[in-house]
């Protein structure tokens, strides 16, 4: 498995992987993140995992301001620690003095479990405030570095 920055050449792909996942993810289509793609690919806020070529999982984030925006690993390659890696990496891209966090949905507004317990239980966030964003209820997780 190769964990590296994404390039523009990836982007069909990456998108290919959103456009599949964003109807899970409400706020992700009203943020109009598809439409931004290839300017966070330029700026290296994309993040990809490859294996023999072909990506299999994504990260995009915020360098900037350490907020991690999506993060998504093809069903076959789940439980295999990729999304792990991902974050991994993220995590060294950041610069130290910038919190790392990210937004998740509450579970009762999808119906079923949402993300927060992946990031709690298997990245280490910790939960912190509810709020509103794109008229979405949402918590902030904060990543304790």
């Amino acid at each position: 498995m190769n964990y590296t920055t994404a390039k523009p050449i990836d982007k069909t792909d990456i998108d290919e992987i959103l456009n599949s996942s964003i109807q899970d993810f409400p706020g992700l289509k009203e943020a109009g993140i598809s439409d931004k793609l290839m300017k966070l690919i330029k700026r290296g806020d994309v993040l990809v995992a490859k294996d023999k070529g072909e990506i299999v999982g994504q990260l995009i984030y915020r360098r900037s301001t350490g907020e991690l925006i999506f993060m998504s690993v093809k069903p076959e390659y789940r439980k295999e620690g990729v999304a792990r890696e991902l974050f991994r990496f993220m995590c060294a891209q950041v610069p130290r003095d910038k919190e790392i966090y990210t937004f998740s949905f509450r579970k009762d507004d999808m119906g079923e479990e949402g993300p927060e317990t992946y990031f709690t239980n298997v990245l280490g966030f910790k939960p912190r405030a509810w709020m509103e964003r794109e008229g979405i209820p949402v918590q902030k997780f904060v990543y304790p570095r």
